[in-house]
C-alpha cells in the first residue's frame, strides 16, 4: 500500500508498506483535518475513515436487505449511484459526512448493522447449500462471526449471542441476557470499531493484477504452466472462466488485458486453443474454398504433428489438492523451453477442468512467460507491451452466480486500459 501525504518543502511524500500509521498531536494541531486529506487525495485507495464524533445508538431489531446495497450504505451513506467512483470519492463526502468531514456526527451503527447481518444471511445461505450438496468440509465465516470472536476477547467477561436479526449479550456467569441495543458505552464502542476495522477490504491496484514480483517469488507456487518461484501472467479470454479458473470465489477482483496483436507488434504463442470439432468444420469450409489447397494441408498437418504434445499438456488434474502433480511435468519441460527461446512468449490453452460449464463457456486461457525483470521485479516487456484496466470488485451472491449476464455487465465496466 502506498499513501500519499501533502507536500513537504514542494517535495511529495508518501508512505509504504506500512501496518500501522499513528499520527500524534495536541488538540486542535491538525489530527482530523490530516486524516480527511489523506481519504480525499487518494482515491486509488479503499479508505474508511472512523469518526471520533459519533453516535453509538444500536438498533435492537436489523432485517437483512440486498448486500451491495447495504455495503453501499455503511461505507458512503447512501446507494443507488451507477458511477462507483463518484460515490467513492464526492459522493462518501456529500453524503456520508453531510459535506461536513470534519465536525459532522456520524451516525452510522444502523448501516453497519443491516450490512453485518445481510453479509451473515448471505453466507449462511451459501454454507447451507454447499452441505446440502455433500460438501461438508465448506465453512465461510461471517464477520459477524469474526468480530464475537474479537470481542470477547477483548472483554474475556462478555459473550454474544447472534440470533435472527438481533445481537445480545451474555455475562461470563449466564445469570444476564441483554439485547446489545443496552450495552454499556464502553462495550458498544469497542463493538463498533471492531465492526468498522473488520470490513475493511484493500482496493487493488493495476499492478496487483499483473504477474507477482519477482522480489515475492516465494509466493508462487506450482501450477500447470509455472514452476514454484517463477512469474507468469494467467490470463482467459472471458471473465466467467477465470472466476471458474480460480474456483468460482464469491467475491473477486478483475480487470481487463490487452496484448500486443498487431503486425509488427504481436506476441508470439504456442497455439493449443483450437477446438477439434471447430477445426474440423473450418478445414471443410477452408479446403472447398480456398485456392491454396497446399496452405490448407500445411495448416493440418502441423496440427496433427503437435497434437500428441497438446494432449500430454491437457491431461485432467487427478489429485487437484495433491502436492505433486504428475500432469504437469509435460507442461513445465515445454515452459522451459519457451523461456530459453528468443521467440515465443507463452501458450494459448483450453482449460483443463472437468466441468461441462467450462465447456459451454468457450474461449480459452492464456499463460505469458516472464524472462527480463526490471527493478521493481517486472517483466520489461509485458510491463511496456501488456495494458491493463483498473480492477473492478465484484461480489456474487448465490441466486446470480450462475447467470451469465453477470459477467457481461461486468465486462462492460472495464475501460480505462493502461500500461503498468
Amino acid at each position: 500500500m502506498r499513501i500519499k501525504l501533502p507536500l513537504l518543502n514542494n517535495q511529495q511524500i508518501y508512505v509504504e508498506d506500512k501496518k500501522s500509521i499513528v499520527l500524534v498531536g495536541a488538540n486542535g494541531s491538525g489530527k482530523t483535518r490530516m486524516s480527511i486529506w489523506i481519504d480525499e487525495n487518494n482515491s486509488d485507495l479503499n479508505i474508511h475513515r472512523i469518526s471520533a464524533q459519533k453516535s453509538l445508538n444500536i438498533p435492537e431489531f436489523v432485517s437483512p436487505s440486498e448486500l451491495e446495497n447495504a455495503k453501499e450504505k455503511f461505507l458512503y451513506g447512501r446507494t443507488g449511484f451507477d458511477d462507483k467512483d463518484w460515490l467513492h470519492t464526492r459522493g462518501k463526502k456529500l453524503n456520508r459526512w453531510n459535506d461536513k468531514p470534519e465536525t459532522h456526527l456520524l451516525s452510522d451503527f444502523d448501516y453497519l448493522m443491516e450490512y453485518l447481518f445481510t453479509e451473515n444471511y448471505e453466507k449462511s445461505i451459501k454454507y447451507r447449500d454447499q452441505h446440502k450438496e455433500g460438501n461438508l468440509d465448506f465453512d465461510n465465516e461471517t464477520l459477524l462471526e469474526q468480530i464475537k470472536n474479537i470481542f470477547e476477547n477483548v472483554i474475556t467477561h462478555r459473550k454474544l449471542q447472534i440470533d435472527a436479526g438481533k445481537v445480545s449479550v451474555v455475562s461470563s456467569n449466564e445469570e444476564n441476557l441483554y439485547n446489545a441495543s443496552q450495552m454499556s458505552d464502553g462495550e458498544r464502542a469497542i463493538f463498533h470499531f471492531i465492526g468498522k476495522v473488520n470490513e475493511k477490504q484493500e482496493k487493488f491496484e493495476r499492478n496487483e493484477m499483473f504477474h507477482i514480483t519477482l522480489s515475492k517469488n516465494h509466493l508462487i507456487g506450482s501450477e500447470r504452466y509455472s514452476m514454484p518461484g517463477y512469474p507468469c501472467l494467467y490470463l482467459a479470454t472471458q471473465i466467467e472462466l477465470c472466476w471458474y479458473e480460480c474456483g468460482k470465489p464469491d467475491q473477486f477482483y478483475v480487470s481487463k488485458f490487452e496484448i500486443p496483436n498487431g503486425v509488427n507488434n504481436t506476441l508470439k504463442l504456442i497455439d493449443f486453443s483450437q477446438k477439434l470439432c471447430e477445426l474440423k468444420h473450418s478445414f471443410i469450409c477452408w479446403f472447398n474454398n480456398e485456392k491454396d489447397k497446399d496452405k490448407v494441408r500445411k495448416y493440418l498437418l502441423k496440427y496433427l504433428y503437435t497434437y500428441p504434445l497438446r494432449a500430454a499438456c491437457s491431461v485432467t488434474v487427478e489429485h487437484p489438492e495433491g502436492k505433486f502433480k504428475e500432469e504437469y511435468i509435460i507442461p513445465k519441460l515445454l515452459l522451459q523451453w519457451i523461456r530459453k527461446d528468443k521467440d515465443f512468449y507463452g501458450v494459448k490453452y483450453e482449460s483443463c477442468k472437468p466441468s461441462d460449464e467450462v465447456r459451454r463457456i468457450g474461449g480459452y486461457n492464456l499463460v505469458l512467460l516472464t524472462k527480463d525483470f526490471d527493478k521493481e521485479g517486472y517483466d520489461k516487456f509485458l510491463q511496456n507491451n501488456v495494458k491493463i484496466s483498473k480492477p473492478y470488485f465484484k461480489r456474487l451472491v448465490s441466486e446470480n452466480s450462475q447467470d451469465s449476464e453477470v459477467f457481461f455487465q461486468i465486462e462492460n465496466l472495464l475501460d480505462e486500459l493502461k500500461y503498468i
